[in-house]
């Protein structure tokens, strides 16, 4: 039988690649990335390296793995804390 579940509520820390931030997201996700010679950001992850193009958010999950997302994703499902 298929049941239906929700998202608990949980805090996530994020910071959104611009292609001119690569410090600040360096300092967020430590040694687990490089920049592509076309601007994309690779994520260094346990599943591979996984692509983050200009304007994703790199969140870091709840087991402390980073992970892109789109930004039209994003804006459904967080908002800002204050």
């Amino acid at each position: 039988m298929v049941k239906k579940y929700k998202t608990k509520p949980c805090e996530i820390e994020a910071i959104q690649w611009t292609g001119y931030n690569e410090k600040q997201v360096c300092d967020f996700v430590k040694e687990k990335h490089f920049v592509s010679w076309d601007g994309d950001l690779m994520l260094v992850t346990h599943k591979g390296e996984v692509k983050a193009c200009i304007g994703d958010y790199i969140i870091k999950g709840l087991r402390g793995e980073f992970y892109p997302c789109e930004p039209d994703v994003f804006v459904k499902m967080y908002e800002l804390i204050d």
